[in-house]
């Protein structure tokens, strides 16, 4: 829930300074792939390198999209 507000207030920001952004490139979950050997032995690598691959990702403006939103 963090990740997301973070990712909608650098939107925000940079929205607010006048320039259009059309997309955004961000890790998921990056704090996945911080565990000790132990773990990594009986649980494995699971879907840990997935987790750590930077998604580039749409900027949606409600203001714009299919006619706008919000009013």
């Amino acid at each position: 829930m963090r990740r997301i507000l973070t990712l909608i207030a650098c939107c925000c920001a940079l929205n607010s300074q006048g320039q259009q952004v059309d997309s955004i490139t961000s890790v998921i979950a990056p704090e996945y792939d911080r565990v000790g050997l132990v773990h990594r032995f009986w649980l494995g690598d699971s879907y840990r390198k997935l987790y750590n691959t930077p998604v580039k990702m749409r900027v949606m403006d409600l203001q714009t999209e299919k006619g706008g939103f919000i009013s």
